[in-house]
């Protein structure tokens, strides 16, 4: 909430925007009060809250996805690549936080970029015995901005497809490249964000096989520091790109959700699909989601994946 624009405030008003009780002793001159008010020494008024709120969250927040390819000869296997996002409409400030979430198929897996502070990155197994083909991999990182960006950031550095070989199944066979499917965000508060920490990183990628929804609970109940909950589904599987990730976070409130659908590079087939949700938080609370896969059949590999961002000011 925040305080009203115009007409009277009230002592009362003020203390429910303070979460406290209405009936709470207060006073103009108390220091939360000239927090709220933004009036730091001096002579203070009600007519200096209007419109104050005590939240938080984001002022202002861009989002963005894309599907990458890289078609590249067989053996390239230490070809690496950069990708980015670009934030339609944003003029990089400081203190902007930028955060990416990546989903790859490539020999050299991928991580976040150089840009990028990382949170977490895994590669899976390749997928013949002889050391050949795919790897899964996973990337999450985030970026402080300084200003003196461009609204395009790259955020991933992933790899290439290593070597054709005719024991892969058909599709692979032809010189396809690395898959990427990657999404971010760039949150901007009222103060300029100084320090980013983690907290509550959980993965299951890249073997969680199940044709079930899951629901999760992420418990910062005890947490009382502003946050950002990052929340991804990746999956691979055999079937039909057709059940691209929809809606997966629809429980949440105040969620920024990005699905990124299938594509498809030569003859591959897309059936490569993942879904990320960025949620603001001024903590105090625990969040529940759920998981679904994509499709039913007993190649399913989905990952999933959580993390808290504790925001520093």
């Amino acid at each position: 909430m925040a305080l009203q624009t115009s007409g009277q405030i009230s002592l009362n008003d003020v203390n429910v925007e303070l979460d406290n009780s209405g009936t709470a002793q207060i006073g103009l001159g108390d220091t939360a009060v000239r927090e709220l008010f933004d009036i730091s020494s001096g002579e203070i008024e009600m007519a200096d809250g209007y419109g104050k709120s005590s939240a938080i969250l984001p002022t202002q927040t861009y989002t963005a996805d894309s599907n990458e390819f890289q078609n590249v000869q067989p053996n390239n296997s230490s070809t690496t690549y950069d990708l980015s996002l670009t934030f339609s409409g944003w003029t990089p400030q400081a203190g902007d936080l930028v955060i990416a979430a990546g989903w790859g198929e490539a020999h050299v897996g991928q991580q976040p970029h150089s840009n990028m502070t990382n949170i977490y990155n895994n590669y899976g197994p390749v997928w013949d015995s002889s050391g050949y083909g795919f790897r899964n991999s996973y990337a999450i990182g985030y970026r402080i901005c300084t200003g003196n960006e461009s609204n395009t950031i790259n955020v991933i550095t992933g790899g290439a497809h290593q070597s054709q070989r005719s024991n892969l199944p058909a599709y692979n066979i032809y010189n396809i490249g690395g898959h990427s499917i990657i999404s971010g965000a760039v949150f901007r508060y009222g103060s300029a964000i100084t320090g980013v920490s983690t907290r509550n990183t959980q993965n299951t990628w890249p073997n969680e096989a199940t044709s079930s929804a899951i629901t999760r609970v992420i418990d910062n109940s005890s947490v009382s520091q502003p946050n950002i909950i990052v929340c991804d589904n990746g999956a691979r599987s055999s079937t039909s790109y057709n059940n691209a990730p929809t809606n997966y976070f629809s429980s949440m409130t105040n969620a920024f959700e990005v699905d990124r659908g299938g594509g498809n590079t030569g003859s591959q087939p897309s059936n490569h699909t993942g879904s990320t949700v960025f949620r603001p938080s001024n903590g105090n609370e625990s969040i529940t989601w759920t998981s679904f896969p994509n499709g039913s059949d007993s190649s399913l590999k989905a990952g999933r994946f959580s993390t808290t961002l504790l925001l520093s000011f």
